[in-house]
């Protein structure tokens, strides 16, 4: 069996709640059943590992109604965090609702280095990622949730209470929308 996950870290916090790991731990992808994430983070915390899986706040229309879920921002994948050569890995691999971890023939391939920190980082206490913090005045951004999901505008304003005004075009006209930065995502 692996150790438990409640040793501390240097300055004395929980390696679960600081995002740092002791000696050799890394973040790996474990690829789950269709529609079985939370299902997965649920048998493998109850084994003992640290998982992750970020969601993204989307609205959803069916017919007149619509309504704002969280759906996982990688579809069939959360996170795990592993020393191979200390933990019993291969349990991953039989966990009810996982297909396995993403591997690279026989072994399990690691994250990059801080993807997984810089998505916590960005992420709330649900895992609800926001891409609040990446968005900026002058820049095309794109409403995620609420009656102008999906619909892109240039952002024209942003305060430090997370408040925008963004110029859509709506029936052949500019038209401003006071909305939250976490409703939005910056377009490429």
């Amino acid at each position: 069996m692996h150790e438990p996950r409640n040793s501390l870290d240097q300055a004395g916090t929980p390696f679960a709640e600081s995002g740092q790991f002791p000696r050799n731990e890394r973040w790996f992808a474990v690829n789950t059943q269709p529609s079985a994430e939370v299902k997965t983070c649920s048998n493998l915390e109850r084994q003992g590992w640290q998982t992750y899986f970020p969601r993204i706040s989307r609205t959803v229309r069916s017919g007149r109604r619509s309504q704002t879920v969280l759906r996982p921002l990688f579809a069939g994948y959360v996170f795990v965090a592993l020393d191979l050569g200390r933990d019993a890995w291969r349990s991953v691999d039989g966990t009810f609702g996982a297909r396995g971890l993403v591997k690279s023939g026989d072994v399990p391939s690691p994250s990059p280095v801080g993807l997984v920190e810089s998505l916590m980082e960005l992420s709330d206490e649900h895992g609800r990622f926001t891409f609040s913090r990446h968005i900026k005045p002058g820049r095309q951004v794109k409403f995620l949730t609420g009656p102008f999901a999906e619909l892109t505008g240039s952002l024209e304003r942003l305060d430090s209470r997370g408040r925008v005004l963004v110029l859509l075009t709506l029936l052949g006209r500019q038209t401003e929308v006071k909305a939250s930065a976490s409703e939005l995502m910056p377009v490429a």
